[in-house]
């Protein structure tokens, strides 16, 4: 595990503007040239979610989905913000969605426009908005992002700028039941204070058997209470539901067979992630 810190806010995006829901940090390379952790691993990514191997990411957008389905008339303009190669948007746009997805990382866009046929734009909602003809969204998701973001309250201010009167926000972030799961691949880099909130902040490291990189980014664990907190200026919340997934497989080189004769080893191991739904103020 490469335990290199990235001082508080080194190569941090915020989520206006060029970026999206990701702290990126120039640190990762191919042939020499810089490039961002979230493109370094974007057609391994691809790769995987194409041919099935991340049960668990899978079994999380599956719930992500059936959550917005419930909620969010089909027909409807959804934005994914934070989409990566676009595993969640495709899915959406299978339900009957009209999606557009948004990332700060290009190469993960370029990735995810050649395997899942994604609409996408590269940055955050501003820009999603102005791709989808400066209208509004009636739905944003933010699928496992909102962890990978240090400003929460832009976080949130943003979203509700892309969103129309009464629209929805979808945001997963993982639990501490996540955090401990994974343990193995985090290192911690410390605790930080955000108002009365005390949270922590980890790297975690993401390396794939056979694959050319090997990818750190930064997280900030929080607790409910704080994504709720930050949300209440822009959102009625309900309560925070929690989805039960399978945990990561530690290799996703997995041949189907093998696949197949641990699934049930996999049911039985589960990481949590928290699902809020917000709702738009009407004066927000």
């Amino acid at each position: 595990m490469n335990n290199t810190e990235h001082p508080e806010g080194q190569g941090e995006a915020s989520f206006s503007g060029q970026s999206v829901a990701r702290e990126l940090q120039a640190d990762q390379a191919i042939d020499g040239a810089a490039i961002n952790p979230w493109d370094a691993m974007a057609e391994h990514r691809a790769e995987v979610l194409k041919n099935g191997l991340d049960r668990s990411y899978e079994d999380l957008c599956l719930q992500v989905t059936d959550s917005i389905t419930e909620a969010v008339a089909r027909g409807s303009k959804v934005l994914d913000v934070g989409c990566g190669v676009g595993y969640l948007t495709k899915k959406l746009t299978d339900s009957g969605y009209s999606v557009v997805g948004a990332d700060i990382a290009p190469g993960s866009i370029e990735v995810g426009r050649r395997v899942f046929g994604l609409d996408a734009v590269v940055g955050g909602p501003q820009e999603a908005v102005e791709h989808n003809h400066g209208e509004p969204f009636d739905a944003v998701v933010a699928n496992m992002v909102a962890h990978c973001v240090k400003d929460l309250e832009t976080f949130y201010s943003d979203a509700a700028a892309a969103l129309k009167p009464g629209g929805l926000l979808f945001v997963t972030v993982p639990d501490q039941m996540w955090a401990q799961n994974h343990a193995d691949s985090l290192a911690v880099q410390g605790n930080w204070s955000d108002d009365q909130f005390t949270h922590t902040t980890v790297a975690r490291e993401f390396a794939a058997s056979g694959a050319h990189y090997q990818s750190q980014v930064t997280y900030y664990l929080r607790n409910p209470a704080a994504y709720l907190h930050y949300a209440a200026s822009y959102f009625e919340a309900e309560a925070p539901a929690s989805l039960a997934t399978p945990l990561d497989r530690e290799s996703y080189d997995l041949g189907e067979s093998e696949r197949a004769s641990n699934s049930e080893d996999a049911r039985d191991a589960l990481g949590d992630i928290m699902l809020f739904k917000f709702r738009k103020k009407n004066d927000a």
